[in-house]
């Protein structure tokens, strides 16, 4: 299928659906595109006398546009021709740059950044990633579309939990929206809307169908894609397919088809998504008018992104884990499982733990090696040495040491004391040491 590159408006949906991307709670608080003139900011189109540009793989957007962009006014951005020197203001933030130069300062520290500012077509360009970074935005690129997102912090969203133990999915939707649960045809339904669209399919919706066909449920992802297709050409009045493809959806494998659609009196954006795993099949079909993509598009990631069937768990590390053997917890009420009893930990820096867990904390008795430290074997609590143990390394002469410890801040180094008892270690099924 030749799928045509989208337009400006079109493509932001791209990056606020896009079932691939993390959960992340943010905001798209503008959106440019490569060789584009048109720039989306605050959600309304606007249009400027250059369009931003590609150099050696960075991305540069015209200045004074680029500040636009981020609510930067006039008065805040300054050009000093005679010195090549840019100047941005906001929120007691000022930031410099001088054409040429892989540097910047921020309220007068410097920092190194890889692309300088330079002049094209007799305009100001700026490396979009470290002005926004700057300003304290984050910054997303989609090579593809040669689209650059810029973020912001999104608010919390209050949320409600739909839990559907008969056909095994949860979802999580606005608190605000109004849900409802119908059956037909051995297919069940749940749909949820703002209040005001409620009986509106082709308004700001969200629809989870069980797919209980057999036939169905064995297609290949090629072949679901196709049904895919099927569905959105015979339940849909007029629509243009601008993006297809396999993606990995909360650890569970689905096909995606994203179109642009028209009931004749308005236009529409329909992302639709079946999820595939064994014998059981969804589909997720989010609608949203056109004109209200960037104050519903982070809100459909998040709901696309909270899907979880029932059945399936998801194993929670600890930060910097690199391998884990031993024992987990049941699953929590989001499917959630965690080292939980004994078990051993190798982190990506080398080290390595061996004891008792708790909902993936260290806590009780447990050895910790170290590449760079002393080795501890004693007590732990919520997570930290707390308690009794023996220290080995560097700073005991390589001797072993009673130690003494309270949330992880050593209190005490002692010597072996003749008839000192020997700490207690509880048994372990794997073999103790690196």
């Amino acid at each position: 299928m030749n799928i045509k590159k989208p337009p400006l408006l079109l493509a932001l949906i791209i990056l606020l659906l896009l079932p691939a991307q993390a959960l992340a709670l943010t905001e798209v608080v503008s959106l440019f595109q490569v060789g584009n003139s048109e720039y989306l900011a605050a959600g309304q189109k606007r249009v400027m006398d250059v369009a931003p540009i590609v150099i050696d793989g960075r991305t540069y957007v015209p200045l004074r546009y680029l500040a636009y962009s981020i609510g930067i006014t006039d008065e805040n951005i300054r050009w000093d021709p005679a010195a090549s020197k840019v100047t941005l203001a906001k929120d007691g933030k000022t930031v410099e740059l001088f054409i040429g130069k892989p540097e910047m300062t921020v309220n007068g520290s410097p920092q190194a950044i890889e692309a300088a500012p330079i002049i094209a077509d007799g305009r100001v360009f700026l490396p979009a990633r470290y002005i926004a970074i700057a300003f304290g935005y984050s910054i997303t690129w989609n090579a593809e579309q040669g689209l650059v997102s810029i973020n912001t912090e999104a608010s919390p969203m209050a949320t409600k939990d739909y839990i559907d133990k008969e056909n095994n999915f949860r979802l999580r939707y606005p608190a605000g929206w109004s849900a409802r649960k119908a059956s037909s045809s051995g297919t069940v339904a749940f749909f949820a809307a703002p209040p005001e669209n409620s009986n509106d399919d082709y308004s700001e919706n969200i629809t989870v169908l069980h797919l209980k066909n057999q036939v169905l449920n064995s297609l290949s992802s090629d072949e679901l894609q196709e049904y895919i297709l099927s569905n959105q050409s015979n339940s849909l009045p007029v629509f243009n397919i601008y993006e297809t493809g396999a993606v990995d959806l909360s650890g569970l494998p689905a096909q995606y088809v994203k179109a642009r659609c028209s009931d004749g009196e308005r236009e529409f954006c329909v992302h639709q998504v079946i999820v595939k795993e064994g014998d059981e099949c969804f589909m997720l079909t989010l609608s949203v008018k056109e004109d209200k993509l960037s104050q519903y598009g982070d809100l459909y990631n998040r709901v696309l992104k909270s899907f979880r069937m029932l059945d399936q768990v998801t194993r929670v590390f600890p930060a910097g884990t690199a391998k884990y053997d031993g024992q987990w917890s049941e699953p929590d009420d989001r499917g959630y499982i965690y080292p939980h009893g004994w078990g051993k930990m190798t982190y990506t820096n080398g080290d390595i733990y061996e004891g008792d867990f708790e909902y993936g904390k260290r806590e009780g008795l447990g050895s910790y090696w170290a590449r760079l430290d002393d080795d501890y074997h004693g007590q732990w609590k919520d997570d930290k040495r707390h308690g009794r143990g023996i220290l080995f390394g560097a700073s005991t002469g390589y001797k072993e040491k009673m130690a003494y410890y309270e949330n992880d801040v050593l209190i005490k180094v002692t010597d072996f004391q003749k008839g000192t008892e020997p700490m207690p270690m509880a048994p372990t099924p794997f073999e103790i040491g690196p």
